[in-house]
């Protein structure tokens, strides 16, 4: 029973600051890989023409390179935003996966 007891007074005594911080910064980090792949996929298809717009080419060019730019400095200010608020916890855990145990 007291094993009970100090996992509850364990659980209720963790940074939830710090957990809050984490969770918000790793949905940062999800989002700039998201504007990532939105990036990618319309640089790729960037030349490609769009026959059901009625625009003409230029402005169709015009609206993707806007599209690029967006997502480009999107994907860079998300990572610097997720990066501040979870960097530190995520090089803590990688430090302490590639350090070896220690059995005593």
């Amino acid at each position: 029973m007291a094993k009970l007891g100090r996992r509850v007074r364990g659980y209720f005594r963790r940074d939830w600051f710090e957990i809050t911080m984490t969770a918000l910064g790793l949905l940062f980090l999800g989002l700039s890989l998201f504007l990532v792949y939105l990036f990618i996929y319309l640089a790729v298809h960037f030349a490609d023409a769009a026959p059901s717009l009625p625009i003409g080419r230029g402005m169709l060019q015009t609206s993707k390179g806007f599209g690029l730019a967006v997502f480009g400095v999107g994907a860079l200010v998300t990572f610097g935003v997720g990066w501040t608020f979870a960097g530190e916890p995520i090089r803590r855990t990688v430090r302490g996966l590639r350090r070896p145990r220690r059995d005593r």
